[in-house]
């Protein structure tokens, strides 16, 4: 760029495609300046954003995060798909013999809160039955971008019922939450 070395890499942090823009620190501000001050960056609304706006597009995605793969078996994770059928290298829950039975399933979920709690659900909250049982937990949260929505991923334990009215309590308050058949928003990020 400009005489500059950069090296590019295609990463993804929230579903959609992304970059990375890798160069020497000494050339990092004079790259920045001439992308974010090009006119395709006017046209196209380039603009520099932050954690939260990151962790608001990924969550609506249901794209998950260690934070949500932490402690969890990739057949309760949601995840085996990146896994291949026949496992010929070993690896820490590695399931050659397909005996293990998911004793737990991701979901993503939405939470309805008061408007000053929308970005205030954090990780490991207990998710409660009517009855005040335990029938998960959340991982991770945002505000949706999208959906306007606090939306929270987590797991729900399979023993348990978890049909019927749910909550989850969260700074002296209480949140309805609800389980989501699929992500509100697909992998473009429309909804």
């Amino acid at each position: 760029i400009n005489d500059t070395s950069v090296n590019v890499f295609r990463v993804s942090f929230t579903g959609c495609a992304g970059y990375e823009l890798h160069c020497q620190r000494k050339d990092s501000v004079a790259v920045f300046d001439l992308l974010i001050n090009h006119p395709a960056a006017t046209e196209f609304g380039l603009a520099p954003f932050g954690g939260y706006a990151l962790n608001s597009l990924r969550i609506e995605k249901a794209f998950k995060i260690r934070a949500d793969l932490d402690y969890a078996h990739y057949k309760e994770a949601g995840i085996e798909m990146f896994i291949p059928a026949k496992k010929t290298i070993p690896f820490i829950g590695c399931d050659t013999d397909n005996s293990y039975r998911p004793t737990k399933r991701s979901r993503i979920f939405s939470i309805d809160f008061a408007p000053h709690m929308k970005w205030s659900v954090i990780s490991d909250l207990p998710i409660r039955s009517a009855t005040n049982q335990i029938v998960g937990y959340t991982t991770s949260s945002a505000f949706g971008a999208h959906t306007k929505k606090t939306i929270a991923l987590g797991y729900v334990y399979e023993d348990v019922d978890s049909s019927g009215e749910l909550w989850i309590p969260c700074g002296g308050e209480v949140g309805k939450v609800t389980i989501l058949s699929r992500p509100p928003c697909d992998m473009t990020g429309r909804d």
